[in-house]
């Protein structure tokens, strides 16, 4: 699968998941935080495709996802996220990361 169609997919979990994410200058960093409530991940705009799909797939991994259609490559990348961040796979069922 090339980037571009591996950021769309990451991009359509977040959808999914209700995550908006932000696309801004940022010194080629990327971030999760709530944002008046809402859950905000924002992404250097001058990150390469494969940079962007490896922090969407770090940010979005904190999210329960078991549930959701993705390809195994977007489902391994996700995976793959969780073990970086040391968390479990799976999630806590309401689409949310938890507390």
């Amino acid at each position: 699968m090339d980037d571009d169609t591996l950021c769309h997919h990451l991009e359509q979990l977040a959808v999914h998941l209700q995550v908006t994410i932000r696309y801004e200058p940022s010194a080629g960093k990327a971030g999760y935080c709530l944002l008046n409530g809402e859950p905000t991940i924002f992404i250097d705009q001058r990150m390469t495709l494969k940079q962007r799909a490896a922090a969407l797939a770090r940010m979005l991994c904190r999210f329960d996802c078991e549930g959701v259609f993705l390809p195994p490559v977007v489902r391994s990348l996700i995976d793959e996220g969780r073990e970086l961040e040391g968390l479990p796979h799976g999630g806590n069922g309401n689409g949310r990361p938890p507390p």
